[in-house]
């Protein structure tokens, strides 16, 4: 079995030209990050380090193959980029409808997911529904997300009841382990193994929990676990601040419109006395546009 074999196809065009360009004389060491294929299928990051050896006696030239395993710190670099990811979403978007499919893009980009669901409370607190999905992995996992959209979940059924009731992270390693995951057998025809779900907390309560699931059986090392914990208390203040930010704009369009539609005579005065602002009624009132109100003593 050959290099080439085990690499992945993502990789392999790399490996022959970094090949090609040692047996051509042209480098003496090529390196490079690459994924080799394990038995299972699934993907194990190296550095791969390559170099043409001369023999002083035969003359002869040998090539220098090393591969080390640097799982650990790609792990550690993408769970540090998907932090940055996440905030950098959260600072820049408007409102959550416009920021959600960025979030559950970056959870599945960074943390290797197949699939990612935001669960949101109903207006009613009965039930969760599916807000918003994101799909990394084609049309095989359709069937799956097309069920979750009509699945209405309450609290303490199923994976992501007892993550809202809770408040605290849950996962189920291996699907074909358990018996009381909703759409358990959706997923297991889709080919899904593995499922996390997280809350999404503001003011100390669960209001949404993402989902994340895997067709590959993984488990969650802690400092994931951190991570995910950590994103969601983020993302729902994101929310807390948004819904803040949207009261406050109804308020102030509330009150212009109390403003606008007076028929008492109002004015906004600056603390020199110069009118700032008058309504429709007073200007009526006084029969003067709001110009020649400024351009002359107030009171006058």
């Amino acid at each position: 079995i050959s290099l080439a074999d085990v690499t992945a196809d993502s990789d392999r065009e790399a490996l022959a030209g970094g090949l090609e360009l040692l047996g051509g004389g042209d480098i003496v060491r090529w390196d490079a990050d690459i994924h080799v294929v394990r038995p299972d299928a699934s993907l194990l990051p190296v550095g791969l380090f390559m170099a043409r050896l001369p023999n002083p006696i035969s003359g002869d030239e040998s090539l220098l193959v090393q591969l080390a395993d640097i799982s650990a710190r790609t792990h550690a670099d993408s769970l540090r980029d998907c932090v940055a990811a996440v905030r950098q979403v959260v600072v820049s978007s408007a409102g959550l409808d416009g920021a959600l499919p960025q979030l559950l893009r970056t959870f599945c980009g960074y943390l290797g997911w197949d699939v990612a669901q935001y669960w949101a409370v109903d207006s009613d607190q009965r039930a969760m529904r599916v807000h918003n999905a994101w799909n990394a992995s084609g049309e095989a996992l359709d069937g799956f997300l097309d069920a979750s959209r009509t699945e209405a979940v309450v609290q303490g059924t199923g994976l992501i009841g007892r993550v809202w009731r809770s408040g605290v992270l849950g996962a189920e390693e291996d699907l074909n382990d358990v018996n009381d995951y909703e759409r358990l057998a959706v997923a297991q025809s889709a080919g899904l193994r593995s499922v996390v779900a997280f809350p999404v907390v503001a003011g100390g309560e669960a209001v949404g929990v993402i989902e994340l699931a895997s067709v590959r059986a993984r488990g969650l090392q802690d400092d994931e676990v951190t991570m995910l914990v950590t994103a969601g208390v983020e993302i729902g203040q994101f929310i807390r601040r948004t819904e803040i930010a949207q009261a406050l704009r109804r308020s102030e369009a509330d009150h212009r419109a109390i403003y606008e539609r007076s028929p008492i005579g109002i004015a906004r005065i600056s603390s020199g006395g110069e009118i700032l602002e008058a309504n429709p009624a007073l200007l009526l009132m006084l029969e003067h546009d709001e110009e020649t109100m400024r351009a002359s003593a107030w009171p006058d």
